[in-house]
């Protein structure tokens, strides 16, 4: 139990990362390019939101390289499915973007997928060959 709380907190603090960095680019006011590359860094490593993403983004690893003391990497890895599913909720949520029947589709996909996966997990691990 606690390699899957481990797991997937760890996921969650990596798709909010993802978040805060995307929302820190959109601050940084313009595309970042090779010919702008220096100064939308210095504006990048600057912006509150990007290095709230870094922190929580360094806090993921460190909760993942927890789980990964404690279990099998076969039996935690496919937590990282989630994280999929945690972009698509909370780019929804904070981002407010947009939710496609394609995109709705492909995470019902991935939520089953991780659920049977889990399901394994809970009922004695990934079978040995």
């Amino acid at each position: 139990m606690k390699t899957i709380l481990l797991s997937v907190s760890s996921v969650f603090l990596l798709a909010l990362g993802q978040i805060l960095w995307k929302i820190g680019t959109n601050h940084a006011g313009s595309e970042i390019t090779m010919s702008n590359l220096l100064p939308s860094f210095l504006k990048l490593i600057t912006n509150v939101w990007f290095v709230l993403g870094c922190i929580v983004s360094l806090a993921s690893s460190v909760l993942w390289f927890a789980a990964l003391s404690t279990g099998p990497l076969n039996e935690i890895f496919p937590f990282y499915g989630l994280s999929f599913v945690f972009v698509f909720i909370l780019s929804w949520l904070m981002l407010k973007e947009k939710i496609s029947p394609l995109t709705l589709g492909g995470m019902l996909v991935i939520s089953i997928g991780v659920f049977i996966g889990v399901l394994m997990i809970a009922k004695g691990g990934v079978p040995k060959p």
